[in-house]
C-alpha cells in the first residue's frame, strides 16, 4: 500500500545497546548501524552485526510490553535500555525536529536549518526507525591526531586516538596506544522511534475495498455521522465486508431508503439477501432479485369453484336410485291398467 494513504505518528525514545566483546568482555556501545561491534581495547571485533543484534533485542516486542530495560543472555551477552523522549535534535542546528506525516524520511529536510537529516530503517523492521544524533561525517572532521613515539625506535610519529594501535614506518613496529591517551570519544544518542501509521479517514470514502475497511476499523463508529456511514454503504453496496463491518460491528441502522436502494442495486448475492430480510422481504422477492429480476415475483392465484348443491336433470336420471323408483313406478301403472281392464 502506497505511503500516502498513512499519516504518521513518531514516538521516540532514547536506545542504550551494550554489547560484551566476545573476547575480553569489554562493553560495546551501540554508536553505529552497520557493521559488527568492535572492541576499543583488544580491537576484536564480533561476528554478529549490529543489525543482527538489534533484530534479536526485538524492541517492538519491548515497546509493547511497556518495557524499558532487557538483558541478553546467549549467543549475544549485553543489555538494552529505553527512554521516552518527547523530540529529538537535529544534529545541525539542534532544533527540535519536526517530521512530516504523510512522507518518507528518505530525503528529509530539518524545517529549522534545510540541512539534510538521516534516518536508518531496517528491512523487517517497518514499524521502527533509528536517528543518531550527530553525523558521523562530523565525528571524523573533529578527529586530531596526537604526537607520540615509537616504543621501539623512539621515532616521533602521528597516531590516530580512535584507533587503538599504530605501525611504524620507521622500524615497522605495531605499536599500542596507551589507555591514557586515546581519544575520549563522546558517546552520542541514539533514538528510536515506534512508527505508529493511521490511515486518514477520508480513506474510507474510496473505492479500494480493503482500504476502506482499514480505515473504518481504525477511526470506529464515533468518528463518523449517520450520513457519512450511509454513504460508505451505498458506495461499497458490492461489498459484503464492508456491510458487515458497519451494520453488525458499528450497529449502524440505515433508513429505509438507503437499504431499499441498496436492495435494488446491488450486485452482491450476501448483501442483496442480508438486506432483503431486514426490509422483511418475502424468500420469493430476494430469490428473484438475486437472480436478476427487476419485476416483482406474481402471487399464486387459488381459483375456488362455488360449490354445487343442486344436481341437474339429466345428472339426476342418471343416479340408480332414481331408475329403480322409474321402474317401480312403471309397474305400478302398467298394473292398474290391467286392472281396470278386467
Amino acid at each position: 500500500m502506497e505511503s500516502k494513504f498513512y499519516s504518521h505518528r513518531y514516538n521516540w525514545s532514547t536506545l542504550s545497546v551494550i554489547v560484551d566483546c566476545s573476547k575480553c568482555g569489554n562493553n560495546i556501545v551501540l554508536q553505529n548501524f552497520d557493521g559488527n561491534p568492535k572492541c576499543s581495547d583488544c580491537g576484536n571485533i564480533n561476528k554478529k552485526s549490529w543489525e543482527n543484534i538489534i533484530k534479536a533485542v526485538d524492541l517492538p516486542a519491548m515497546k509493547k510490553a511497556n518495557s524499558d530495560h532487557k538483558i541478553m543472555m546467549g549467543t549475544i551477552n549485553g543489555k538494552v535500555q529505553l527512554d521516552n523522549v518527547d523530540s529529538i535534535p537535529c544534529y545541525h542546528c539542534k532544533q527540535a525536529l519536526t517530521l512530516p506525516e504523510q512522507s518518507g524520511l528518505e530525503n528529509y529536510l530539518c524545517n529549522h536549518c534545510n540541512q539534510s537529516v538521516s534516518f536508518k530503517e531496517y528491512e523487517g523492521m517497518d514499524e521502527l526507525v533509528f536517528y543518531k544524533a550527530s553525523s558521523d561525517a562530523k565525528i571524523k572532521e573533529n578527529v586530531q591526531m596526537i604526537a607520540v613515539r615509537c616504543v621501539s625506535c623512539g621515532a616521533p610519529l602521528e597516531a590516530d586516538p580512535t584507533k587503538n594501535n599504530f605501525h611504524c614506518k620507521f622500524c615497522s613496529t605495531e605499536n599500542i596506544l596507551p589507555v591514557s591517551l586515546r581519544y575520549k570519544v563522546v558517546l552520542d544518542d541514539i533514538f528510536v522511534s515506534e512508527r505508529m501509521s493511521k490511515i486518514p479517514k477520508l480513506q474510507a470514502f474510496v473505492i479500494d475495498g480493503k482500504i476502506v475497511k482499514q480505515a473504518l476499523r481504525e477511526y470506529g463508529k464515533e468518528s463518523f455521522n449517520d450520513m457519512e456511514l450511509g454513504k460508505v454503504l451505498l458506495d461499497k453496496k458490492d461489498d459484503s465486508d464492508v456491510y458487515h463491518q458497519i451494520m453488525n460491528e458499528f450497529k449502524y441502522l440505515p433508513s429505509d431508503s438507503i437499504l431499499k436502494e441498496i436492495f435494488n442495486t446491488s450486485k452482491n448475492e450476501t448483501v442483496i439477501k442480508q438486506v432483503g430480510l431486514r426490509l422483511q422481504k418475502t424468500p420469493e422477492e430476494i430469490k428473484y432479485r438475486i437472480s436478476g429480476s427487476t419485476s416483482k415475483p406474481e402471487e399464486t392465484k387459488q381459483v375456488i369453484e362455488p360449490a354445487k348443491h343442486e344436481t341437474s336433470p339429466k345428472s339426476r336420471l342418471k343416479s340408480p336410485f332414481m331408475v329403480v323408483i322409474l321402474i317401480v313406478f312403471i309397474i305400478t301403472i302398467i298394473a292398474m291398467v290391467n286392472l281396470f281392464l278386467k
